[in-house]
């Protein structure tokens, strides 16, 4: 048994994996009682949340310093930085190790173009094949969902059996009740970004194709959020005044809890969005993403409740896999009218809190701190370092990101 879990993810800033951290850490030093330390700056996001609760203390961060780690703890890092083993983390002590993949691409370089890098990074790519084989047969590999490990095991030729640990989401003490709301609700939740902005144009020019179809009941699309490219659903929705959307910004606490109670009728979003919305007991439909233009439309995609997902997936890029949705707009709207005692709300927040509740996933994350047996120290045998190719292609994919 391990004496603690240490998590390094140093960042001043707001994102998914930070709050994600935030939850776990929380949960564990809480109810299991385990120490917890954050490797985090002084003034990171992560160790501001935590400061304040027992059995939780910061290890401090300085870019390009080593920092130490305590004895018998095992180290919880993502695989975007294996890099730091050794550089930054050090490997002097009995500390274990576990990986966790939280996106499928973080060790592939430039997914469209993966076989061409694959050809010029290909001792690379063995090392790191050797590597997560090695971690796997210690019991130290960790997937969110299906995707993240089938990516991985094809691209990095793996021959182990996976283990998930899905993202979690907290419990809510109040949940939703189904109430008469004028027209049809329908919200999207979550940031406005380069890899969300294709399936959220989608959804919009759906709900204005079904209003031009539909004059007496038509839906209403509220856009809970913010993020860069938010304009381009501006623009859409200036030059369709029959579609009413309402642009609401950033709402939090209980400001977005009255918002989705009052107002919302279904919810559409991705990853811990989907996630938090249908542990309220909102009915949620669990969208796919793409970065890459005109895929939805091309494909007629289809829409998924959340309890229909598989393999713990919360939500598939569409540029590599094709989606077996079989839900259109009719379908949700009629569902959702016709459900009066919330059925489908209800079932949204069984499949959560079966395999997303912080409590469940918190457990099982230090049943997994306990059985890891592969040593931070032998990570570095396996000199997974970025070389100067490495930094030439990691600034094309920024580049190609835009596209």
């Amino acid at each position: 048994m391990r004496d603690s879990i240490t998590f390094f993810y140093p960042s001043k800033a707001v994102g998914g994996a930070q709050y994600l951290i935030v939850r776990l850490a929380i949960e564990i030093a809480s109810k299991i009682r385990k120490k917890i330390y954050i490797i985090d700056f002084n003034d990171g996001f992560i160790w501001n949340k935590v400061r304040n609760y027992d059995n939780i203390a910061l290890i401090s961060y300085k870019e390009e310093e080593i920092v130490e780690l305590p004895t018998h703890t095992t180290l919880l890092i993502f695989p975007g930085h294996f890099s730091k083993i050794g550089r930054e983390i050090s490997n002097q002590n009995d500390a274990n190790i576990i990986v966790w993949f939280i996106q499928p691409y973080l060790l592939i370089n430039l997914p469209k173009f993966k076989n061409l890098v694959r050809f010029f990074m290909r001792n690379r790519i063995k090392k790191i094949g050797k590597l997560l084989n090695g971690l796997s047969a210690n019991s130290s590999l960790l997937f969110m969902d299906e995707e993240n490990f089938t990516v991985n095991k094809e691209y990095f030729n793996l021959g182990i059996y996976p283990e998930y640990l899905p993202i979690p989401t907290d419990k809510k003490t109040v949940t939703y009740n189904k109430s008469k709301k004028r027209g049809f609700n329908i919200a999207w939740l979550g940031r406005v970004t380069s890899e969300k902005i294709e399936s959220i144009k989608y959804v919009l020019n759906d709900i204005i194709r079904f209003n031009e179809r539909n004059e007496s009941s038509k839906i209403r699309f509220h856009i809970i959020g913010d993020g860069d490219l938010i304009d381009i659903l501006s623009e859409i929705s200036m030059k369709n005044p029959n579609t009413e959307v309402l642009f609401k910004g950033i709402l939090i606490g209980e400001k977005l809890i009255d918002y989705m109670f009052r107002e919302i009728d279904c919810m559409f979003a991705m990853g811990t969005s989907a996630l938090d919305a249908a542990s309220y007991k909102i009915p949620t439909i669990l969208l796919d993403y793409t970065s890459k233009k005109n895929i939805l439309m091309n494909n007629n995609y289809r829409y998924k409740w959340i309890f229909d997902t598989k393999g713990f997936m919360l939500g598939i890029d569409l540029a590599f896999n094709t989606s077996t949705n079989e839900l259109n707009l009719m379908d949700i709207v009629t569902h959702v009218s016709r459900d009066s005692i919330n059925q489908i709300g209800e079932k949204c927040f069984l499949y959560v809190d079966e395999y997303h509740s912080v409590e469940n996933i918190g457990i099982k994350l230090n049943e997994y701190a306990d059985k890891s047996t592969f040593l931070v120290r032998n990570a570095t045998k396996f000199n997974i370092r970025h070389t100067f190719l490495i930094d030439s292609v990691l600034r094309l994919k920024k580049v190609f990101s835009r596209w």
